[in-house]
């Protein structure tokens, strides 16, 4: 996939931007994300909003937040007109990811498909659970649809990485999405 990795971090939308220094300035105890102010149901604790509490949200909360730092000082060192891969928060969510990958192997069949088609990169949904990094985060293909390479039917990405036994707290966002960079090579894409 070539030298050192170039990534992004961009904002889902203009009239939502935020910015990782603007997630670290939320009220103190109430977390770094979308917990705005309305009340703490189900989804909330499963996703992070402000419900959560403890150390596992503790160190999930702190632990994505310096990717996310990593990822946008990496943005701001190197170029950012090619980036391999974007990170989006859903929502505004610290907890669950789009990823956009622009590049694969060039000489792969994937990325012959993909330029057929126009297509301009695959976008992953990373969704990050309560005891993350001592567990994988689950990780999807959105679109495009493609077959083999790791890839499930419904888009569900099956890895040994991705597996409570394949997995270590030490693997990064970024060493998991180059890793599936590199295996969906495989893969063919399908419309």
């Amino acid at each position: 996939v070539g030298d050192a990795p170039v990534v992004a971090v961009v904002a889902a939308a203009p009239a939502s931007r935020k910015s990782v220094a603007d997630l670290f300035k939320s009220k103190k105890g109430g977390g770094c994300c979308s917990g705005s102010g309305s009340t703490s149901s189900a989804t909330d604790k499963q996703t992070g909003g402000g419900g959560v509490t403890g150390p596992h949200k503790t160190v999930r909360s702190r632990r994505l937040m310096k990717e996310l730092r990593e990822i946008e000082r990496v943005q701001q060192q190197q170029h950012r007109n090619d980036p391999i891969f974007t990170v989006e928060l859903v929502n505004d969510n610290l907890f669950e990811w789009h990823v956009r990958l622009h590049r694969v192997d060039q000489e792969s069949d994937l990325a012959t498909d993909m330029r057929d088609m126009g297509i301009p990169y695959i976008l992953l949904h990373l969704i990050f659970p309560d005891n993350f990094p001592f567990a994988p985060p689950f990780m999807r293909v959105i679109s495009p649809r493609i077959e083999k390479g790791f890839v499930m039917e419904g888009g569900a990405i099956c890895m040994e990485l991705l597996t409570p036994r394949g997995w270590a707290s030490a693997y990064t966002v970024e060493a998991v999405v180059m890793q599936f960079a590199a295996s969906i090579v495989k893969g063919q894409v399908r419309h």
